[in-house]
């Protein structure tokens, strides 16, 4: 009878145990299921910034490396002036009335480009692009402050005046994202790194880009 008692406790004991093993991988499948939805949820920076930008059409976005270099796109729907300057030359971009100018700052002189708007959703579609790519995501710390980053592979759209010959099979940029809004952009090129600070606005009330005056054609 004890032979008996001490089997069923031993039984007891061996079910109990399985029980608590089972519990644990349970436990750790639900953890590892919402550390991936958490990851999934990550994509919605992306598509909340491109959905923004398709549904507005009304935005500034200013990429910026220095005072030197930065690349500034004013939109108000049909219109837009999309600045860049690059070690102090300056080229401006003007589209309104389905045509894109070129305004050269060193000579004072304007291009024409006859119904072309190709450069009013450039932005946009750099945008889409990354929907289409696997990303990896973690946190990172910049001047002080602790941010999100979605880092997409063979991708450098983003650089701007960028010198160096590179291949984009070994490049990649991440987006730092706070707070749902986009502060940094960092695109990688083997060793060599580009750290661009970004400032983003929507409601753009700008309308109306013109020629300077003292510009010819």
């Amino acid at each position: 009878m004890k032979r008996k008692t001490k089997i069923g406790i031993i039984l007891a004991l061996v079910l109990t145990a399985i029980v608590v093993v089972v519990g644990v991988f349970t436990n750790n499948g639900t953890n590892q299921s919402e550390t991936k939805v958490e990851k999934n949820y990550g994509i919605s920076y992306i598509e909340d910034l491109y959905n923004k930008l398709q549904e507005t059409e009304n935005y500034s976005f200013n990429t910026i490396l220095n005072e030197e270099n930065y690349k500034k796109i004013s939109r108000n729907k049909d219109s837009a002036k999309i600045e860049i300057e690059d070690e102090g030359t300056a080229q401006t971009y003007i589209v309104k009335n389905e045509n894109t100018y070129l305004l050269t700052e060193k000579n004072k002189k304007y291009y024409e480009y006859n119904n072309n708007t190709s450069i009013l959703n450039d932005l946009e579609n750099k945008v889409k692009d990354l929907l289409k790519n696997k990303f990896n995501e973690g946190t990172e710390n910049i001047n002080g402050k602790d941010y999100t980053y979605q880092e997409f592979e063979k991708t450098s759209s983003f650089l701007i005046n960028f010198k160096k010959n590179y291949d984009n099979y070994n490049a990649k940029t991440r987006f730092y994202f706070a707070d749902g809004n986009l502060h940094y952009i960092r695109t990688y090129v083997g060793e060599v790194q580009q750290l661009l600070k970004v400032e983003l606005e929507f409601n753009n009330q700008k309308e109306g880009y013109k020629i300077p005056s003292d510009y010819t054609k």
